[in-house]
């Protein structure tokens, strides 16, 4: 396909490794209400690569292309550090099976100053099968405010949860 006069088939994907290291308290109000706050550390190396581009241009917008030219960008290694930060707070009833909660997320980014780069919030509500498993449903709203620019991106979360 093509966007803006440049070949988007070749994926500009890239390995990564990925380190995080959590911490996480717990706070109960009346046997009924649990806040929890989570602080994660999370460390992320890019490798450095090429990526060839495709430059497609229709100058007479005749559907003909009339000049065509191929570059390879070189991409250097990418080290990220980021802080996020969760405070969540969900009803916590012994025996009830629905557990319902609403959660926000902060990505801080070390090395531009603790800038807050994604803000994101989740409603949902998790229901236990058994003591080991559980699923969940959700609404997830992402505001993102990084390199990539300014977007909101609206998402629904689902997932199984085993506990050994």
């Amino acid at each position: 396909g093509k966007w803006n006069g440049y070949n988007v088939d070749d994926n500009n994907w890239a390995l990564r490794h990925r380190l995080s290291l959590d911490v996480t308290g717990t706070y109960r109000v009346s046997k009924l209400i649990r806040f929890s706050l989570r602080e994660r550390y999370q460390y992320t190396y890019q490798s450095p690569r090429d990526v060839d581009r495709t430059k497609m241009r229709d100058k007479n917008y005749d559907g003909i292309i009339d000049d065509i030219t191929y570059t390879t960008d070189h991409k250097p290694h990418k080290n990220r550090h980021l802080l996020r930060s969760r405070l969540k707070i969900g009803l916590d009833k012994k025996g009830l099976k629905w557990e319902p909660y609403v959660s926000v997320e902060t990505h801080n980014d070390f090395s531009k100053k603790m800038h807050l780069d994604k803000i994101r919030t989740i409603v949902g509500v998790d229901y236990s099968i058994t003591k080991k498993h559980q699923v969940g449903l959700g609404y997830v709203f992402n505001h993102e405010n990084d390199d990539d620019g300014d977007q909101n991106i609206h998402a629904i979360s689902v997932g199984y949860n085993f506990k050994f």
